[in-house]
């Protein structure tokens, strides 16, 4: 079980805009989920170069039956609109809170 840090809104889907192109919607399908936000750095080292890189991504935690997929787009309560990478659960019967991958959304 996570502590909350977040209160987050999750996006989902797309529209045709006026050019013809589909762009996101700004249409929540949830509003006020509580979540962890914690920021993460992995340190990758380039074969080719031998240089270390540190990536820096969001981990969060929502609870089991939260309705957020792989494409969603998360906002938080300051506006940081974030794109989910990846959603993972793990546990018996889907009980365990949903790990997400994010990074930050730039459009």
């Amino acid at each position: 079980m996570f502590l909350a840090n977040s209160r987050i809104s999750i996006l989902r889907g797309t529209y045709q805009d006026p050019d013809d192109d589909q762009a996101d919607s700004s249409q929540p399908i949830a509003i006020g989920v509580p979540a962890s936000l914690v920021q993460m750095t992995q340190v990758v080292s380039s074969p080719e170069t031998g240089r270390s890189v540190d990536i820096k991504y969001i981990q969060g935690f929502v609870r089991p039956r939260v309705d957020i997929l792989k494409g969603d787009r998360v906002v938080d309560q300051n506006g940081v609109v974030y794109s989910v990478d990846s959603v993972s659960q793990s546990g018996v019967f889907g009980v365990a809170d949903k790990r997400l991958t994010l990074r930050i959304f730039e459009d």
